[in-house]
């Protein structure tokens, strides 16, 4: 039987994954992080990095500081099967490599196809069980799809591929106990990063034991206590690529996934509820269990630690009827008005089985609001906005782009251009520019 790593290598160059619907959807996932990687340049956390680094013009660094800026604000996409943030690391990845020349638009987006394809299947094997152990899937299992995405873009054989895979394993980490602070943002920067290095020493002939993956001792032992190879080639049907079958979740808020769906829930309640706020008794926030343990933080007192609390961001909402990057700054967060709601809310997380399924509409959230005269108020969501069930369209993903700082020609150029057209990416002071 092949080896986990060979496994995944051909699964990423099977002509059937790169369909004209595939290639929307990466146009998509480009314009997306684009514009999270201006949203979050002037980040605390890119700054820092782009003054630590700011003398090693590698490629990796460069991979490293788009990482970080893509991840900075949590705008950035997720998806399910291996809950991961795909494309702040694919995408910064890929952005980074194709400095070093001229490429086309079409190879582009074939190679954020072949990562995403290794990732989420890595992640399917994995289970959530990954990350609930305490790593940081974004950077664990983000080199593996990475790395798949440059060595593909590199043109590298499977046997190639496979090597640089099982490089990769050795170079993945990130911790899940550094949320709420500035490291967490630089786990998409540092498999970034990872992911250049990785793909380089295989494509240079570099060779590590295939079988690390599924061998005793080795990433699926260390990293979920065992996998289930079978689980990750299972789907979906044989003429589908993972980014179609299991799309990645556009955010329409910069926070932490897990606050999406209450959120929405709170925005719902909220124009009934402005003129009535001072009425509020209680606020009761029902969450599967593993959610709380990501979104603890029901006291913030910095930005970070507010996009991590499902408390404060479903206070603002109800507060101001809406969620943006504003809401997170030191005076929001400060403000009485906030803080009186969240000592008034109450987190109560619920257990969850082995069948758990992270996002999963059989496992809802509840807001429930009670008012002093003991009325109530309740709103439950299922699916967050942005979903595979509730997609952003097209048009909604470019006023993003451009509520970030990305311009109309850019936009244009990602989305419209046809795919044989060339383009270059340079790095300017405001971040990463594509240009024809």
């Amino acid at each position: 039987m092949a080896s986990f790593a060979n496994m995944l290598a051909s699964a990423c160059t099977q002509p059937y994954l790169f369909s004209l619907e595939a290639e929307a959807e990466a146009r998509l996932c480009f314009l997306d992080t684009l514009g999270c990687i201006y949203a979050g340049w002037h980040s605390s956390q890119a700054e820092k990095t782009r003054a630590a680094f700011k003398d090693d013009r590698a490629v990796s660094m460069d991979a490293l500081i788009m990482g970080v800026a893509a991840h900075a604000l949590d705008f950035d996409d997720y998806e399910i099967s291996g809950s991961t943030h795909p494309s702040a690391v694919i995408c910064s990845s890929l952005l980074a490599n194709a400095m070093r020349g001229k490429t086309t638009l079409e190879h582009l987006l074939k190679s954020y196809i072949a990562g995403y394809e290794v990732l989420t299947r890595a992640g399917l094997a994995m289970g959530y069980q990954h990350y609930i152990a305490g790593w940081h899937a974004t950077s664990t299992t983000g080199i593996i799809g990475g790395t798949a995405a440059i060595a593909y873009m590199n043109q590298a054989a499977n046997n190639q591929i496979a090597h640089s895979l099982a490089i990769a394993a050795s170079l993945a980490s990130g911790l899940k106990s550094q949320f709420g602070s500035e490291v967490k943002a630089m786990h998409a920067g540092f498999a970034a990063r990872a992911a250049i290095e990785a793909a380089g020493l295989g494509s240079c002939g570099l060779e590590a034991t295939l079988e690390i993956y599924e061998k005793q001792g080795g990433f699926f032992d260390l990293f979920s206590g065992g996998a289930s190879i079978e689980e990750a080639f299972s789907k979906p049907n044989p003429n589908q690529a993972m980014l179609l079958h299991a799309p990645v979740f556009r955010k329409p808020w910069p926070s932490c996934s897990y606050t999406h769906r209450l959120i929405a829930s709170a925005l719902k309640l909220a124009p009934e509820l402005h003129t009535k706020i001072d009425q509020i008794e209680t606020i009761l926030l029902k969450i599967p269990e593993p959610y709380f343990e990501v979104a603890s933080f029901t006291h913030p007192e910095t930005e970070r630690e507010a996009r991590f609390s499902l408390s404060y961001c479903v206070a603002t909402c109800l507060i101001d009827n809406q969620l943006s990057s504003r809401s997170f700054d030191e005076i929001a967060i400060a403000r009485e008005a906030t803080q009186t709601l969240l000592r008034k809310t109450q987190t109560s997380p619920y257990p969850v089985g082995d069948d758990f399924k992270d996002m999963h509409p059989d496992f809802p959230d509840w807001l429930i609001i009670t008012l002093k005269d003991g009325r109530q108020y309740e709103a439950s969501l299922a699916s967050p906005p942005g979903s595979e069930q509730t997609p952003m369209t097209p048009k909604e993903c470019q006023e993003k782009f451009t509520l970030c700082g990305g311009n109309a020609d850019m936009a244009a150029l990602i989305l419209e251009a046809p795919s044989h057209q060339n383009v270059s990416v340079s790095l300017t002071q405001e971040g990463p520019k594509i240009s024809a």
